[in-house]
């Protein structure tokens, strides 16, 4: 069955946001539980998610030692079916400790992983195409390989999709040829301090991007630096400092965030103590415009928001309706999806990729 894709915002964000009808979050309405699945038990905890322009969903899950990156090509339209997603196994290491901490993905569709190893072996930036295939082109046959003082916990690419940005633990940030796999460079450090678990940028015109991060399940903006001079990115702001905050010490608990074009707003994910949430973040207004705290039916918390992903109008085979879907991943193996229905056909938007 063939499942119809305008784009995959939250994946492609850097190539496609500026060219994007001016709307808000307010205007394209508001994210509603739809359904569930099941990833697969070989390795249980879910810790980043993505997605790339062709509707292909990448889980990097890890049950320690063991940590498997699976992807999922028949993701959307199996949901659609009302059946459970098939996976095959991207990458696989037995002897992995915390698993690929960052996720990105190019407007080709290939996919950087880093992440912390253990050991000898504490750091590493990895390559794929499309296909799957080490991009052999990008560090030593699609692996970068980093010195054992640097552990990296995010990654996102600049606007103009040169330069991975790669953060640590501690908020300094790296630069990395995204072609080229060049030894990652240390350019700024972002001012936010400890425990930052993930970034992403928010494209700005002229190149001046804007990088969210997710600090201690709070949402701050890193500003200051441009595509082509990470340098400045020294500037930093909690967005959100009367949220709960997640136990900085518990490196178990990875909260994440997501750029999703289409309405232009930021995604993350809140761990407290009692229950997790996601929230939607206005970048325009400097607002939270939703926030979402439970799922299924019946309705029950979510729980440790460790993985997000967002596509763009995935088109019902049944129906013809058209929707903006949202996954949201917990730190075990359950994923609830999220929908909205677009108030116009896909044929009515400007189709970009």
């Amino acid at each position: 069955m063939k499942t119809r894709f305008a784009l995959v915002a939250a994946s492609v964000a850097a190539a496609i946001a500026l060219a994007l009808p001016a709307t808000t979050h307010a205007q394209n309405g508001e994210w509603e539980y739809w359904t569930s699945f099941t990833t697969p038990e070989s390795s249980s905890g879910i810790i980043r998610m993505a997605a790339d322009s062709q509707g292909t969903l990448y889980l990097s899950q890890t049950a320690a030692p063991i940590q498997i990156v699976h992807k999922s090509t028949d993701a959307i339209g199996a949901l659609f079916d009302g059946d459970e997603p098939t996976y095959s196994i991207l990458y696989q290491n037995n002897d992995l400790a915390n698993g690929f901490q960052g996720i990105a993905i190019d407007s080709d569709d290939n996919v950087y992983l880093s992440g912390e190893w253990n050991g000898e072996n504490p750091g590493e930036v990895l390559k794929f195409d499309a296909a799957g295939n080490p991009v052999t082109d990008f560090g030593t046959n699609g692996v970068l390989t980093l010195p054992n003082e640097i552990r990296f916990t995010g990654i996102t690419l600049t606007s103009d999709e040169a330069t991975l940005i790669a953060t640590t633990f501690g908020g300094v940030l790296y630069s990395i040829d995204a072609a080229t796999g060049a030894e990652a460079v240390q350019v700024a450090d972002s001012a936010t301090g400890n425990f930052l678990r993930d970034i992403v940028v928010r494209p700005i015109d002229g190149g001046d991007d804007e990088i969210y991060g997710n600090v201690t399940s709070r949402l701050w903006l890193i500003t200051g630096g441009s595509a082509t001079d990470l340098s400045g990115y020294t500037n930093s702001v909690n967005l959100t400092p009367g949220l709960p905050e997640s136990n900085p010490q518990s490196f178990s608990v990875r909260p994440t965030l997501t750029y999703f074009a289409a309405d232009d707003t930021v995604i993350f994910g809140n761990v407290n103590d009692d229950a997790s949430a996601v929230y939607v973040w206005d970048p325009v207004e400097e607002e939270i415009a939703q926030t979402i705290t439970q799922w299924g039916d019946p309705a029950v918390n979510l729980v440790q928001t460790s993985g997000i992903a967002a596509f763009h109008a995935a088109e019902d085979p049944d129906s013809g309706a058209q929707y903006d879907l949202l996954f949201v991943a917990q730190f075990g193996n359950q994923v609830a999806v999220y929908r909205k229905e677009l108030p116009t056909s896909v044929e009515d938007w400007t189709i970009l990729h």
